[in-house]
């Protein structure tokens, strides 16, 4: 056995606890993903992505786990009608990724892209000074189109 002075054992046992405390909090990352995820599905709202693939997007802008929830939250109250879809998008100019809520509608009229607008100014009146947040819209798609 090599003799070990104590200042060395404590510079390696703190580069021990250092990935310990990654891991904590990787963990705990995770946890609150896939509890917001979790109450998403209890709002009815189908998740489109692989939960790896929103694991990746959330660990990029983790600010917007709580305002994708909170948007869900006021779009389920203010598009009771709507079936709910979160997904992932691609944008072929930047090749970023967004988050997007989806409402989608058995039925569309002209009323429906003015109800998806109060609801994102709802939403947005709440986000204070967020830089960043999900985005509302739809595809005019039917929720049977997308099953």
């Amino acid at each position: 056995m090599i003799p070990v002075k104590s200042q060395e054992l404590s510079v390696y046992l703190s580069n021990l606890s250092a990935p310990k405390r990654e891991i904590t909090r990787s963990l705990a990352f995770t946890e609150e993903v896939t509890e917001m995820l979790k109450q998403l599905r209890n709002m009815s709202v189908r998740i489109r992505a692989a939960s790896d693939t929103l694991l990746r997007y959330f660990v990029k802008h983790p600010r917007l786990i709580k305002t994708t929830l909170d948007l869900a939250i006021i779009a389920r109250e203010k598009l009771p009608d709507a079936k709910l879809y979160l997904e992932i998008d691609l944008d072929p100019e930047t090749d970023e990724e967004h988050i997007v809520l989806y409402a989608r509608f058995a039925r569309y009229d002209q009323e429906t892209v003015p109800r998806i607008r109060k609801a994102r100014k709802a939403f947005l009146s709440r986000l204070g000074d967020e830089p960043d947040w999900p985005l509302l819209t739809t595809d005019f798609r039917s929720p049977q189109e997308v099953e």
